[in-house]
């Protein structure tokens, strides 16, 4: 309970400091990133594989956020591979728990629609090395929110929180080579943290 208690003070924290354009932003970020890492860290998890790899994602997530507080390209890159990362360890755990046929169609429909038409959004505006970065890491996030989405009938929360991830990243992309707007990360960032919180749930359900 601290651990979402943290996080949810802290994103509304951040979410104000950034309208307001205010530094203490940064210190908001790091204090909500560490809320979700603490949901897992606070209630010891039985050494199951697939709580670990929930585990090990949020770290990452939590290490991608700080990334993304630097400015310029490189720091960007470095929260994207980091935030890849974490979704290959949270796919693999999903993985594991797919339930029966129509979930695990629905979660395959729902990854490819949301490739095509992400990919096809962002392709015209993406230069550098974001031409191959970005569309790796939309077909890594798209395969875990497919798996997340196949383990839902066993663990609902988990597909959920995959779900806002995504739809959260959706406003970073925008924020970064569509549009910069303030409504970006006052609509993204509340989508993300509500995320891994309910994946962090999931792990400590699984354990």
């Amino acid at each position: 309970m601290i651990g979402l208690w943290v996080t949810g003070a802290a994103a509304v924290w951040l979410v104000t400091a950034t309208l307001a354009q205010h530094r203490t932003r940064f210190v908001a970020k790091a204090a909500a990133s560490a809320g979700f890492v603490l949901v897992v860290a606070l209630d010891p998890l039985d050494d199951t594989t697939r709580a670990a790899l929930i585990a090990l994602g949020l770290a990452l997530g939590a290490v991608g956020d700080l990334a993304l507080m630097g400015r310029g390209e490189g720091w960007f890159l470095a929260g994207l591979g980091a935030f890849l990362a974490g979704h290959v360890a949270y796919a693999v755990a999903f993985g594991y728990d797919q339930g029966a046929a129509p979930a695990r169609v629905a979660g395959a429909s729902v990854a490819v629609v949301l490739a095509v038409v992400v990919g096809r959004w962002l392709r015209p505006r993406l230069h550098g090395p974001f031409r191959v970065a970005v569309p790796v890491y939309i077909v890594v996030i798209c395969v875990m929110v497919a798996l997340a989405i196949g383990a839902s009938s066993s663990h609902p929360a988990a597909a959920v929180g995959a779900a806002l991830f995504a739809a959260s990243d959706l406003f970073v992309a925008r924020e970064r080579f569509v549009e910069p707007a303030r409504w970006n990360p006052a609509v993204g960032l509340p989508l993300y943290y509500a995320g891994q919180v309910l994946i962090a749930v999931s792990a400590v359900a699984w354990s």
